[in-house]
This record gives C-alpha cells, sequence and structure tokens, in this order.
C-alpha cells in the first residue's frame, strides 16, 4: 500500500481518529481547526489538518524552557538590536553631514557640529540595557551561557567610554576623521577598542541569542537559515583590520604611510556598511522572533488534550 503523501509525526498513528482539543490555525487560511479529527479537512480552504500539523506543530515544544518573562525578554532583544542600528545610522548621518554643516557658517553656528555624539553613546546604552534581557531568560542545564551573557552586558562599559572618546571628545577637538590628513593615533586607537568592544558582545551574547532564536520551529529545521550575529561579527572583523592599518601606517616610511591609511580607511568604510546592514537584519530578526516569545509553540499533546469538566459538570 503506497504511503500517505501527508505523514504524521512519530507515535500519532495510534490517535489518528482523535480530535483536536486546542485552537490551531489553518496553515492555509487561518480557519480555527479545534474540534476536528486529525483525519478531516480544513473546511474553509480543505486543506488537510495532517498538513496544519506538520506546518504548525512545534515536535519540541515540550523540551524548550518557559520564559521566566516573555514580553519583558520579546521587548529588551528588541530595544537591543534597535538602539544598535539607530546609533549606527546616528554615525552615518554625522559623517554625511558634518562637512556640510561645517561649510555653511549660519549652520555651524546654530547646530552645535559634535553633540550628536552624544546621542551616539546614549543610544549605544539603550541597547546595552536591552542586552540584559539575554541573562537569564529561562531556566539554564549549565552555567556558561550565562556567565557569557553577563561578559558581553559589561563590555558595553568600555564600548560605551570608547564611543564617547571617539564621537564627544576626539571628533571635537579633531575635527575631520576622515580624509588626507585626518589620522590621529589616539583617535584610531579609540575607534579599534570600540570594534572589539562590539565584537565581545556579539560573540558572548550569541550563545543565549541562538537560544532564543532556536525557538522558531523554522530556524531550527533549517527552513529559515540566519546567521546574523557571525554576519556582524565578520563585519567588525573588516573593520579592524582597517583599523590596524591606520595605525601601523604611523610607524610606516613616509611612502607607504599615505598607502596604508587609504587602504585602511576604505576597509573601514566597508566593514561600518556591513556592520550597519547586519544591524538591519538583526532588528528584522528580533521584530519576527517576538510573537514566538510571548506566544509558546504549539505540541502535540496541546493539541490533543480536552479540557476536563468541573465538579458541577459531572453526573
Amino acid at each position: 500500500m503506497p504511503q500517505s503523501q501527508t505523514s504524521l509525526p512519530k507515535g500519532a498513528s495510534t490517535i489518528l481518529a482523535r480530535e483536536l482539543g486546542g485552537d490551531l490555525p489553518c496553515a492555509r487560511c487561518t480557519y480555527n481547526l479545534r474540534g476536528l479529527s486529525i483525519r478531516a479537512v480544513c473546511p474553509e480552504c480543505g486543506t488537510p489538518v495532517g498538513a496544519t500539523l506538520l506546518a504548525m506543530v512545534d515536535p519540541k515544544a515540550a523540551e524548550l524552557q518557559r520564559l521566566h518573562s516573555p514580553r519583558l525578554t520579546g521587548y529588551g532583544i528588541i530595544i537591543w538590536s534597535v538602539g544598535a542600528l539607530l546609533a549606527a545610522i546616528l554615525v552615518w548621518g554625522v559623517r554625511l553631514l558634518g562637512p556640510l554643516i561645517s561649510a555653511v557658517p549660519r549652520l555651524a553656528g546654530e547646530i552645535p557640529p559634535f553633540s550628536p555624539g552624544i546621542a551616539v553613546v546614549v543610544l549605544a546604552a539603550v541597547s546595552g540595557l536591552g542586552a540584559l534581557a539575554f541573562i537569564y531568560p529561562h531556566a539554564m542545564r549549565s552555567a556558561s551561557g550565562v556567565v557569557l551573557a553577563v561578559l558581553g552586558v559589561l563590555a558595553y562599559v568600555p564600548l560605551l567610554w570608547m564611543l564617547w572618546l571617539v564621537h564627544v571628545d576626539y571628533d571635537a577637538a579633531w575635527g575631520r576623521p576622515y580624509g588626507e590628513g585626518s589620522l590621529w593615533r589616539h583617535r584610531a586607537a579609540a575607534v579599534l577598542g570600540s570594534h572589539l568592544a562590539m565584537v565581545a558582545i556579539t560573540l558572548f551574547l550569541r550563545p543565549h541569542a541562538r537560544l532564543l532564536w532556536l525557538r522558531s520551529l523554522l530556524m531550527r529545521t533549517g527552513r529559515v537559515d540566519r546567521q546574523t550575529l557571525l554576519a556582524v561579527a565578520g563585519a567588525l572583523a573588516i573593520a579592524i583590520v582597517g583599523d590596524l592599518l591606520r595605525i601601523f601606517s604611523v610607524y610606516a616610511g613616509q611612502d607607504l604611510a599615505g598607502l596604508l591609511d587609504q587602504i585602511g580607511q576604505l576597509l573601514v568604510l566597508v566593514g561600518s556598511l556591513l556592520l550597519t546592514l547586519g544591524l538591519v537584519g538583526l532588528v528584522y530578526d528580533t521584530v519576527r522572533l517576538f510573537p514566538i516569545l510571548v506566544e509558546p509553540p504549539i505540541s502535540m499533546q496541546s493539541l490533543l488534550q480536552k479540557d476536563e469538566p468541573g465538579p458541577e459538570a459531572r453526573p
């Protein structure tokens, strides 16, 4: 006998005639299939209930740890990603509009040219507050993930210090951060330090971030495969190479210094652009993950169990 194309999870063959005791939206039209047999089809669109089970039921739902505060965790990771992205966008705005503002004396007099640097630090601090959600989202089998998450949050302290030096102190005193003759080794070292702190944050928070990401059935089964945090770390690595080239150019010969500095600036630009794109993807992932964190995954047991009648309803 040919095997049915819509096969149910292992162990479900003995309960094929049972009715769904829990809410289950149809995978095609979202009609609530509660009360229907597993052998039935959706009365609205004709999609087999078994197909919806394969698409919607998470076979590992019972194994996932319950979040201590689902909404707080969801909002925390969104604040973490959005704060980082807004800080990056503001830095791009300062770099692109700074020369324009300086070129117009009236605007330069009315708008403090480096005040956005404080906003960059504040947004990074907001991102750090959101990162607290990664420390202990649910009960852990190992303390190593908690320790790494704590280190990731603590890495925001040197990051905020370096960002303050770069965008508030050094830029206000030195002026143009890029272009010919713009290299100042103290600022370049602070930029390098900020990039290293970002790498530490990304790698230390990644273990617990992956645990939260894997609550999505699509990501765990490989139907949606995202490596956003690794992409962010890779973009930062490119920028770090550029920082090192710029610093080394100070100690190189006169003929080589200019070339190293220009290559370093190009790598920093490419790394910064890729970092911003990675942060956009990170925001997309955290927003998409929010409803998965708030609503627990559907398990076969929750669908098949029926509400027991109370004592007053029993004969």
